[in-house]
């Protein structure tokens, strides 16, 4: 049975797939999958894009050390 999700980017299995408007959050679901970044990092990189917050870019420059 097909199960609508109200998220703006979701991922089953290796079907990734968002909303026209979550192009960071389409983009976080594709890094997660690939495995590029650690968690620390991948948030740290979302939250500096999603709220442009000079904190995140410390956050991240402390979590690639």
């Amino acid at each position: 049975m097909l199960e609508i999700k109200n998220d703006p980017a979701v991922t089953d299995g290796n079907l990734i797939t968002a909303t026209g408007i979550a192009p960071l959050e389409f983009t976080v679901e594709v890094l997660k999958a690939l495995g590029v970044f650690s968690p620390e990092i991948l948030e740290a990189w979302y939250q500096l894009y999603k709220t442009h917050k000079l904190e995140y870019f410390y956050a991240l420059m402390r979590s690639t050390e």
